[in-house]
């Protein structure tokens, strides 16, 4: 279990993060700025929102850009002057820099002395279409509201047109069958939180984590502490393909492509609730506790009949993934289809943390799940690569603690796993440490983790490689990783990480025990001019073990024969240039230019990129270029055109698509902003896939209003 220490290194997110809306930060992941962990935690940033005038220095540590001590100089401003009005005052003042403050502006809440009326907050309304869309278009309506007597309360409404019905077994056919998609209109969050000086309750769907994420984790922010409530819904839109059916059920809609639903993690549903500041002799107390009961959809290959199976590691047929079919007939077979609601998790636990003074806490947490299948007649259970382990309930205690030393600051957490699956000792441990030095233009970190095989659990989030094993990041791994950030001046600012790690035993190939993986990365960026600012950096992956088949490199198997090759299960899509998660070996270069000739009226910028694999197998590039025009104050118009080739010297069998989208942003105050945006992608490559594809060009529109009060 473990505490909520006091943090010593803001957040780096590998680049700048200037952005306006939500959708320039899934432009940023499109560009292989930022990684899937990095959209999610800003994500979740930019729709809570940080208030200057509340936010504890946890929060403020995950705005971009702030060292520590940045952050305690905004503190100590708030303290002296009681209560900040206008963020650029912290400029006047010398906490944080021009620079700082714009990428910072769109994280923040101010809140007013005395509110003018009891209710404010923000409520927007998305949607999307695509001209080869045979349904109506999906919605998705979102409020975040603070209310009189210290309450607020987000709700996330979308509608739906691919998620199935009611889920059932058929004795008779031994299969699933599940009731045809339609549109309809689901809730996904909801909750109500009252939040008072050192007391928080928090009803519906809410996230929460501590410490270094080891024991118990998911609200995805780099350096949690504490409840979070949850509406998030993501807003991703890539077209998906629109039959789910196999055999040649959708007949002319079979290589149809269309807008996709809106997404969402499942997080906790229940109550949280936490009390801080208690008095403790010469001490103070920090108590946390939650209980959940939250329905999750599965995706259908994820699950596995236990009645014919003993163990998912087994691929024969009888431990593969039953059949689903369309109720209720149960002619058409569902394919690539997440089972809506089929399992319901009782989650309770919480965490204690005594704090001895403001620089030395050590803490308590623990956690109990129980998976509870809602199918009756089958005993379905996970499939070995699954997120979740198989065989009944889980959890995971542990202890941690902090302290500092002048500008050095430690963190140590170590963990205990539980679970019941056969074979993996009834659980295993994992321990997590951190150094951090911290001055105001200065960081360097230093962490160390330790991750045995038998370390299974589903909600640690602490640093890791990116290969996995049954599923999970966090397990079987011995690693350090060094990341450093210097603020030479205003002008030049250069950031540097080293992830290195070995697997202490066999994973799923025989002898990649000691295999060692590498991935660093640098990159230094020049603000020097108003007119021009330039950015580059490169990115090493030295990986002996390809984390989408669990292939060990042939030069590491001594024996001489073929290693075996285990399910690489479901892996998650990443838009990362050529695919960064599927090869093993590479190296990428990046740059920037952004020439802005005449200040904010117009900014043209570029960005080449480049990736060639070590084995000198394949060479991948990238270019965008962009233009932004902000011809009256409040109108925005931007265009950005990209070209993307996966093999340079393979015109056949690699995808080469060229992508140009327009958008028209209108923001008259700060209470009010629309947004219209059109995108046109063709991919332009020879393959045969590339021939039957529908359709080609795709035609996206996106439309976006939200108001402030």
């Amino acid at each position: 279990m473990c505490c909520a220490a006091p943090r010593a290194l803001a957040e780096d997110y590998g680049a700048d993060i200037r952005i306006d809306t939500e959708d320039d930060l899934y432009d940023l992941h499109q560009q292989g700025v930022i990684d899937d962990d990095q959209l999610e935690t800003l994500v979740d940033l930019l729709d809570t929102g940080v208030d200057l005038n509340t936010a504890d220095a946890d929060e403020l540590y995950a705005l971009p850009t702030l060292t520590r001590a940045q952050v305690d100089a905004i503190l100590q401003y708030r303290k002296l002057d009681g209560y900040i009005e206008d963020p650029k005052a912290l400029v006047e003042a010398g906490a944080i820099t021009q620079e700082q403050l714009a990428q910072i502006a769109p994280f923040l809440v101010i809140s007013e002395r005395a509110a003018r009326i009891p209710v404010s907050g923000k409520v927007s309304l998305r949607s999307r279409y695509a001209l080869s869309d045979p349904v109506s278009p999906p919605l998705m309506l979102k409020s975040r509201l603070k209310l009189p007597f210290d309450l607020s309360a987000g709700v996330a409404l979308t509608t739906t047109r691919y998620r199935l019905g009611s889920v059932r077994y058929d004795p008779i056919g031994d299969a699933l069958m599940a009731q045809p998609a339609r549109y309809g209109v689901y809730l996904p969050k909801l909750f109500v939180q009252w939040k008072s000086t050192g007391r928080t309750i928090l009803a519906g769907t809410f996230r929460l984590g501590f410490a270094e994420r080891l024991t118990l984790d998911n609200a995805r922010r780099t350096q949690p502490n504490g409840i979070y409530g949850d509406d998030i819904v993501y807003n991703r839109s890539d077209l998906v393909t629109f039959c789910r059916y196999s055999g040649g059920a959708c007949e002319e809609l079979e290589e149809l492509r269309a807008t996709p639903d809106y997404a969402w993690p499942d997080s906790f549903r229940g109550v949280a609730a936490s009390i801080q500041d208690l008095s403790f002799g010469t001490a103070r107390l920090d108590l946390t506790g939650f209980g959940s009961f939250q329905s999750r959809s599965i995706y259908q290959y994820q699950v596995f009949d236990r009645s014919r199976c003993e163990d998912p590691h087994d691929d024969s047929d009888t431990c593969s993934a039953p059949p689903v079919y369309e109720a209720p007939d149960g002619v058409r077979r569902f394919n690539y289809v997440t089972l809506p609601d089929v399992m319901n998790e009782l989650t309770g636990g919480g965490n204690v943390t005594i704090k001895v003074d403001e620089r030395t806490r050590a803490g308590l947490t623990g956690y109990y799940a129980l998976p509870i299948w809602n199918v009756p007649g089958i005993a379905l259970d996970f499939q070995d690569y699954a997120s979740w382990p198989y065989g009944g309930a889980f959890g995971a205690i542990g202890i941690n603690g902090a302290t500092k030393v002048g500008p050095i600051n430690f963190y140590a957490e170590a963990a205990r796993s539980f679970d019941h699956e056969p074979g993996n000792a009834g659980g295993g441990y994992a321990v997590e440490q951190r150094t951090v030095y911290s001055q105001k233009k200065q960081e360097l970190e230093l962490s160390l983790r330790y991750y045995d095989r038998h370390f299974l659990n589903p909600y640690a989030h602490a640093p890791s490689g990116s290969d996995e094993l049954d599923g999970q990041r966090v397990r079987n791994e011995l690693g350090a990783r060094i990341r450093y950030l210097q603020a030479f001046s205003e002008d030049w600012r250069v950031r540097a990480t080293l992830n290195t790690w070995t697997l202490p035993y066999d994973g799923k190939v025989q002898d990649s025990a000691g295999t060692l993986n590498t991935e660093a990365s640098v990159r230094a960026d020049f603000k020097g001019w108003r007119f021009f600012q330039a950015a580059a950096w490169a990115k090493l992956a030295y990986k002996q073990i390809n984390p989408c088949t669990d292939e060990i490199d042939p030069l590491l198997v001594l024996s001489g024969e073929d290693p075996e090759i285990g399910a690489s299960g479901e892996l998650g899509s990443s838009t990362d240039l050529a695919g960064d998660y599927c090869d093993p070996k590479y190296v990428r270069t990046s740059a920037r230019a952004q020439l802005a000739p005449f200040g904010d009226l117009v900014t043209f910028a570029v960005q080449p990129s480049y990736k060639t694999l070590l084995s000198g197998a394949r060479r991948d590039a990238s270019v965008w270029f962009e233009v932004a025009v902000r011809p009256v104050p409040g109108f925005k118009i931007r265009a950005k055109t990209r070209y993307e080739d996966f093999d340079l010297s393979n015109d056949e069998n690699t995808e080469r698509t060229s992508w140009t989208w327009v958008d028209l942003t209108w923001s008259p105050g700060r209470q009010l902003l629309g947004r219209l945006r059109y995108d046109a992608l063709v991919y332009v490559d020879h393959r045969e896939s590339t021939q039957t594809r529908r359709p080609n060009p795709e035609h996206r529109l996106q439309v976006l209003l939200e108001s402030k009060f």
